[in-house]
């Protein structure tokens, strides 16, 4: 499942230069966010807290961030950050709360508009969405904004192709270019990617170098309990970010000419051109052995990176940056 020698990438050796790297209490953090020196990191099990780590001054703080309304059924809490601005969102509820850094206090957004998977800070007043389509069953991207005292939601079935059902085979990571004011989305199953407009109104596909361009997963439907599961499935697209106009992709997928021992102590990640739907290279993000990495995100020409309880930071060596 791992091998596809149809393609054949492009590495540049030694393309990162190590930054440092912060051994964390635990592994349940994710990236909420990074400004300037400051990586912003939430916490799955203290859903409330953060923790900024300086990597200029290599120190930590723990954030304790208050809300609105703590009676809520919260099951997904996902905090993120986005100066002067952070969002709390838990997509089961469904709630949103924004608030300011300058105080770390949230109050309430958006209730009951849309259970959502994924959400993407756009601006202040604006959200993007992963759902489901209530008329269709069917994965798809939204808009939660903000007018004045009310939130409006707007939800553009058309955008995600679906080939299967339009749930598993449309799975996928919705991710905001902050520099360009787009909607990116890498589908997981298959070698696409949809590039669309803030308003949802307008999309183009791009592929990555692999050939899968069809969904190959298995879906067993269990009549007891009415519900799908997901079953032995080819993931083509793991992890995504996206910077300017440079997308960058891991995967676990090997071309020609790999060797699977690389896997064991690198990931790798593939860079493509969005402007003309082009692939550039690729290269290795080296952490501990043994572990896989589970998030990155690429802001300027910093790559940092979660691999169990371990945080990496590299940086992208000047020549091998495209603008």
């Amino acid at each position: 499942m791992k091998r596809n020698n149809a393609f054949q990438r492009k590495y540049i050796p030694h393309a990162l230069l190590e930054d440092g790297n912060f051994t964390l209490e635990s592994n349940s953090f994710y990236i909420a966010g990074s400004h300037e020196d400051i990586i912003y990191l939430g916490n799955h099990f203290a859903p409330l807290y953060l923790k900024a780590i300086n990597t200029q001054s290599k120190t930590t703080q723990d954030i304790k961030i208050e809300i609105e309304n703590y009676q809520l059924p919260y099951k997904r809490v996902r905090i993120e950050v986005k100066p002067p601005h952070f969002f709390v969102g838990d997509g089961t509820v469904p709630v949103l709360f924004k608030g300011a850094i300058a105080d770390w206090k949230a109050r309430l957004f958006s209730h009951d508009k849309a259970y959502f998977y994924q959400y993407k800070i756009m601006d202040s007043a604006s959200i993007a969405i992963l759902t489901t389509s209530t008329k269709t069953n069917a994965n798809t991207l939204g808009i939660l904004k903000s007018k004045k005292d009310s939130t409006q939601l707007s939800l553009h079935p058309s955008i995600l192709k679906q080939q299967i059902n339009g749930t598993f085979d449309t799975d996928g990571l919705l991710l905001w270019d902050e520099q360009n004011q787009s909607i990116i989305y890498v589908y997981y199953y298959r070698n696409q990617y949809i590039i669309a407009d803030k308003q949802l109104s307008n999309s183009t596909e791009g592929k990555t170098i692999d050939t899968i361009s069809k969904a190959q997963i298995d879906v067993a439907y269990y009549p007891n309990k009415a519900e799908y599961k997901l079953g032995k499935s080819i993931m083509v697209n793991r992890f995504a970010s996206i910077y300017g106009n440079n997308l960058y992709v891991s995967t676990d997928r090997l071309g020609k000419y790999e060797e699977e021992d690389i896997l064991r102590s690198a990931s790798i990640i593939d860079q493509y051109d969005i402007r003309d739907n082009s692939y550039i290279k690729s290269f290795y993000f080296y952490h501990q052995p043994n572990k896989k990495l589970k998030e990155f995100k690429v802001k300027n020409d910093r790559v940092i990176g979660l691999v169990d309880n371990q945080l990496w930071i590299y940086k992208i060596k000047s020549e091998h940056l495209k603008k």
